[in-house]
């Protein structure tokens, strides 16, 4: 039997995204881009390109897991088994459980979210001066 498709697995997705890309500031996927995610038997897998690396993002949510900040998003507690880090096998994956689901994370071209958000900030600025020099 599996559990696919259900209304609790897209609730995890839900609050999943809610965690990464809802913050009202510049978060923790600052710079990715070709963001995609898919299902799987177990869980979702996370993909994208630029921004931070694989081990940043899961390390974020782990740590985020039951502060003030995520408390409507996340409980102490619900996410479990993070792995930062490639381990010997090849095929694992930086990933966590979240509320019983794996999601497995993986990017390309990753700057590192520090440098990722120095350059959304630089590009903003420019913009503004663009802006500004075009008025007045």
């Amino acid at each position: 039997m599996t559990n696919r498709r259900t209304a609790q697995r897209y609730e995890v997705l839900g609050r999943l995204m809610s965690v990464l890309f809802d913050s009202g500031r510049p978060g923790i996927m600052t710079g990715a881009d070709r963001f995609r995610f898919w299902e799987s038997h177990g869980g979702f897998f996370l993909d994208w390109a630029g921004g931070p690396h694989p081990h940043e993002v899961v390390a974020y949510v782990r740590d985020l897991a039951g502060s003030d900040e995520a408390a409507t998003r996340l409980e102490h507690g619900d996410v479990t088994n993070a792995v930062l880090y490639r381990t010997t096998c090849p095929d694992r994956l930086p990933s966590f459980d979240l509320l019983g689901h794996k999601i497995t994370v993986r990017a390309t071209r990753t700057l590192g979210h520090n440098c990722a958000v120095s350059r959304h900030f630089a590009a903003t600025a420019a913009a503004i001066r663009q802006e500004l020099d075009a008025t007045g």
